[in-house]
């Protein structure tokens, strides 16, 4: 058993890294397998494959950390799920107090995974920026079932500096308990960007799975797409929410339902005092669902502006919940909302509204 092992680390210096193959560990307390620390000049790190860990507290593959005087580039690498054994969370490449730190060509294959722990643990994201700028292009992510891992996702932006740039990628596979298949959050000082994106899932756990997960943060989506299982209690194909300020533009979101499962299949949610701002999108909400099934749930002290989008409620006509087109839960003189030009259906459960508040 290893307290902390740092196999390859580079401090104040520059340099490339690459074609490097980490074997099976087991048992580590924390391990980061490559860290990169405060660069004086460019660093580039390639072709990095690794063997099944196990560790206790958080944890990543390949850390840059402190990178503000130099870029760092991530590509070509593979990866392959990592066990928690603790408390702990996991990282494949994370970005931490850094600038212009470049993740591209990577894939993370979850093929014949299975986990064998159950602890309540932290958060599983193969790709991980923390107060960081950057990008992430042309990145497949196979999330693995995490049991061991309460809230497992793909991509995690955390602020208050995000201004990375995620472009042409594919997030799929299952998820943890909680599953955001891109969760960003707490960005204030910047905006982060997605762009021409693929996100779905076919398995999550029991208890909630988001698509897009924004809080307390600025951000902006374009022509992805949002697909999202229906094997949770709830299920969104986005949550805005606590002072958000996003546009989503010419993107897709669906949700789905499981029978005794799922009560809330959800297109879309904003809530709180976010704001958001949607042009020519399709939301949908496929049931079945036990409470209610709804294109857009708007809830809360919300503004919302929404032009040429097509919102379903869905479900199924054999659902006990409603199907709703649009739900607003305000009371006068908190949401507000401006529509243009855009196509509601109620869906298909025997209760079914095109808007309910």
């Amino acid at each position: 058993v290893f307290v902390t092992m740092v196999p390859i680390k580079l401090e104040a210096s520059a340099g490339v890294i690459r074609n490097v193959h980490f074997q099976q560990l087991t048992g580590a307390l924390n391990v980061t397998g490559v860290h990169v620390l405060a660069p004086i000049g460019p660093v580039s790190i390639s072709n990095v494959t690794h063997e099944l860990w196990s560790y206790f507290n958080q944890s990543q593959l390949i850390h840059v950390q402190s990178a503000t005087l130099a870029p760092v580039t991530v590509t070509a690498s593979q990866f392959v799920p990592a066990v928690s054994v603790g408390g702990g969370g996991f990282a494949h490449v994370r970005a931490e107090d850094s600038l212009g730190v470049a993740v591209a060509d990577c894939a993370l294959d979850s093929t014949g995974f299975l986990d064998p722990e159950n602890a309540n643990s932290g958060r599983f994201s193969p790709i991980w920026f923390e107060n960081s700028s950057g990008s992430v292009d042309r990145v497949t992510l196979d999330v693995p079932a995490v049991t061991s891992n309460f809230t497992a996702g793909g991509i995690y932006v955390l602020g208050p500096r995000g201004e990375v740039a995620i472009r042409d990628s594919v997030v799929s596979g299952r998820g943890g308990a909680v599953t955001q298949l891109l969760a960003i959050e707490n960005v204030v000082d910047s905006t982060t960007v997605v762009e021409r994106c693929d996100f779905s899932s076919i398995q999550s756990g029991p208890t909630r799975t988001t698509g897009l997960f924004a809080s307390n943060s600025t951000f902006v989506v374009r022509e992805s797409r949002f697909d999202v299982p229906g094997t949770s209690q709830a299920v969104f194909g986005f949550d805005v929410t606590t002072a958000a300020r996003g546009r989503i533009e010419q993107s897709r979101f669906l949700s789905h339902g499981t029978p005794t499962v799922t009560q809330h299949s959800i297109g879309g949610r904003v809530t709180a005092d976010a704001s958001l701002e949607l042009y020519n999108n399709w939301f949908v909400a496929n049931g079945p669902a036990g409470a209610f099934s709804a294109g857009l749930w708007l809830d809360g002290d919300f503004s919302v502006r929404a032009i040429g989008n097509t919102i379903e409620g869905g479900g199924t006509a054999g659902q006990p919940g409603e199907s709703i087109g649009v739900r607003c839960d305000v009371t006068p003189g908190q949401g507000q909302a401006t529509w243009s030009s855009n196509i509601v259906d109620g869906g298909l459960a025997a209760t079914h509204f095109m808007v309910r508040d």
